[in-house]
């Protein structure tokens, strides 16, 4: 999707800055795909690839209490989603 929304009407990215990126995303997805690296929660594909760390704001579409960390996990706890609501 991020790649899509840079491209114009022609499927061209808009810059040469916007097409590196998008080739780097390509190759961190088939690494990610090969089991090179791995890339889950907030350390996924697009993060990556942009450098960008993900914002620590809320879980959106689970409701009021659901935060990364009790979505996704701790850095030091397993890398597959997890939820648990505080009451």
């Amino acid at each position: 999707l991020w790649k899509a929304a840079r491209k114009n009407k022609k499927s061209i990215y808009t810059s040469e800055v916007i097409r590196e990126k998008a080739d780097e995303i390509d190759e961190i997805t088939k690494k990610s795909e090969e089991g090179v690296i791995a890339t889950s929660g907030r350390n996924d594909v697009l993060t990556t690839a942009l450098e960008t760390p993900k914002s620590s704001g809320r879980v959106r579409t689970e409701g009021r209490f659901a935060t990364p960390s009790s979505y996704f996990g701790r850095k030091n706890e397993a890398s597959h989603p997890t939820m648990s609501y505080k009451s």
